[in-house]
């Protein structure tokens, strides 16, 4: 299974479709880590995520 099938399966996520309607071809993926970092860095957008909040009684 791709990874554009599990977003679609599990978030309901379509990437190969368009808000207009109409539909959208992945030419390319970026996964090389150092790449993604000086991207976001260049973006002035943060590497990772958020913080994970702690649930109570979760543990």
């Amino acid at each position: 299974m791709s990874w554009a099938q599990r977003l679609k399966r599990v978030f309901q996520i379509d990437i190969a479709q368009c808000q207009c309607g109409g539909k959208l071809k992945i030419i390319s993926s970026i996964e090389n880590e150092v790449t993604i970092h000086r991207i976001l860095d260049h973006l002035n957008r943060p590497a990772r995520g958020l913080p994970l909040k702690r649930i109570p009684g979760a543990e």
